[in-house]
Parts: structure tokens; sequence; C-alpha cells
């Protein structure tokens, strides 16, 4: 697909929250000027780059601390649009041609639970589960979903969630057996922020996506 952004948009800087502008820009690291939006506030150094989300550039381009939210229609970057008074953030989409748009708590916080996923009756199945991850918001009960994962992709996203050997061998044992889990913190049930589902690879459905109950398989 032709990555193409739209024009006369004016995107809000992530941190700031104030107005950015069109900018040229050079770095070190790498060969090429491109074009970006750029944060107005005195040094500081975010940009939003159509197809790279949000990102620092100052004599390099750093990408530690980006912030990417990928549209589901497109698979394009979502920017910043506006604030509303309540405090909840508007996400639209910057590609050509996509109307797609996002409404975000950024207070949220979501419980996260694993499902097991019947992979067929092999031996490898029965003692590596499959599992599907789900995150249900605590006070909005807006839902995220991630892919249906082998086991060991399973233990790379659990990692983002810091949970220990203990409650990692508790959770494969619920799947083999068939049963949900919810992932515990220390003392209660794990509740997170989004940013820390969208480093699991969970993210929101589209329409389309949420009304069939087959799993996407990877």
């Amino acid at each position: 697909m032709l990555v193409m952004m739209k024009r006369n948009v004016t995107p809000l800087c992530d941190r700031h929250h104030k107005p950015m502008q069109l900018a040229q820009f050079g770095a070190s690291n790498i060969a090429l000027n491109f074009v970006a939006h750029r944060c107005m506030v005195e040094s500081c150094s975010r940009v939003y780059q159509h197809g790279h989300g949000y990102i620092d550039v100052t004599d390099v381009i750093s990408f530690e601390q980006a912030e990417r939210r990928d549209c589901p229609e497109d698979q394009m970057t979502l920017y910043l649009a506006a604030i509303e008074p309540d405090g909840n953030q508007i996400w639209h989409c910057g590609q050509v041609h996509c109307e797609y748009v996002e409404k975000i708590n950024p207070h949220e916080r979501f419980h996260v639970m694993l499902k097991p996923i019947s992979a067929g009756s092999d031996s490898s199945s029965r003692n590596q589960p499959y599992a599907q991850m789900e995150a249900v918001g605590t006070s909005t009960g807006e839902k995220l979903v991630g892919p249906c994962l082998p086991w060991p992709l399973t233990l790379t996203a659990l990692s983002v969630f810091g949970q220990n050997a203990v409650q990692v061998a508790g959770i494969r044992n619920s799947l083999l057996n068939g049963t949900s889990v919810e992932l515990a913190g220390i003392m209660s049930p794990l509740c997170v922020p989004e940013q820390q589902l969208r480093k699991a690879g969970l993210k929101r459905p589209t329409t389309s996506s949420s009304a069939t109950s087959s799993p996407i398989f990877i």
C-alpha cells in the first residue's frame, strides 16, 4: 500500500498536547533529510512522522521512547488530534482516504486474561498450549485482544507483564486444562496501562473483526 499522509492535518504533541508544525529534518544517523511534524515547545524533541508515529529527533533519530498507534484498518499510524475536556484523547489515522478514529482514556487500566485455544490433538499441542490474550478496562469495559499464540510466543508476551516462574507455571497448567486464567500482580489481579498491552501485541478490534469469534493465529 502507498503510504501517503493526509494534507492539512495538525497533530498534537503526545507529550505537551500542543499543535505541531511541518519541518524538514536531518540527522547524523540517517543519510537523507525527511519531512515531519515537530513540537514547537522549546527544547522538546518530539516529532510525528507518518509511518513511524511519535519519535525523538535531536542531532540523531531515536526510537527508544517511540509512541506508535497502528490503525486497525490499514496498519498506518494514528496521530493525536484532540484532547476532550474530560481528558480523553482523540486519535485519527493519518493515511489518505482512511477515516478511522480512536478515543483513548489515558488513565484507563486493564485486567489481562489468557484464554485457551484448541489447536489440534497431537502430542505437541497437548504439551504446548495455544492461547489468546484479552484485556478489559476496569472503568470502561473496553476490550483489547491479541492473536492466538503458541506457548513459546505466549511466554514472550508474558515477559512484558513481569510474571514470575510460579505464575507462568500456573498459567500453563490452567491452559493445558482448558481453563482461562487472569494474570496476577504481587497481591492482586494485574492492572496495566494500554501502552503495556500494545507492547504485548494486543489491539482494539475493528467492528468487523469483533463480530467474529474465530481467533487469529500467527
